[in-house]
């Protein structure tokens, strides 16, 4: 599955979000996972925030292992999938490079357009316009985490 997206963080920082899932099936309900996705900002100001609050420039990558479990709905060819993992996070700012430990949570919905293609979203795309958080536990400058959430997500998936 492959996916586009923007995404905030809790340094304020918008960027641009690219997101890739390699996923088997289990079982009929359950998938395992390994996702890779790496955002870049897109902000460098954001008006009427004080100087020495301005939003961090932050850049990251995340790959982590996943298990996923898919929830149909009343409608053929239309399935949730929730999901968790954990991996690692590479965080750069300010010439600054960190890694550590990274746990996310995912829920998207998953439309089926043929055979073997799917259109990917988030789960409420009107309501909750996001399918992915992420939390990484690196300490930076005030906080000792980053917290970030994707949002207009759209993707595509296809199994071969």
């Amino acid at each position: 599955m492959a996916s586009i997206g923007l995404n905030v963080s809790s340094y304020y920082s918008l960027g641009v979000r690219l997101y890739f899932d390699y996923s088997r099936d289990i079982t009929r309900y359950w998938q395992w996972g390994i996702s890779y996705e790496t955002t870049r900002h897109a902000t460098t100001s954001v008006s009427g925030l004080p100087r020495d609050a301005q939003p961090l420039e932050l850049n990251h990558t995340i790959i982590c292992g996943n298990i996923y479990r898919k929830v149909n709905t009343p409608i053929k060819g239309v399935h949730w999938r929730f999901g968790a993992g954990a991996g690692l996070i590479h965080a750069f700012w300010d010439e600054s490079d960190q890694f550590g430990l990274a746990l996310n949570l995912s829920a998207g919905l998953h439309i089926k357009l043929s055979r073997n293609v799917w259109l990917t979203t988030s789960v409420f795309p009107l309501l909750l316009p996001s399918n992915r958080i992420p939390y990484a536990f690196i300490r930076m400058p005030g906080q000792s985490h980053i917290l970030s959430g994707s949002f207009f997500n759209i993707g595509f998936q296809a199994r071969f």
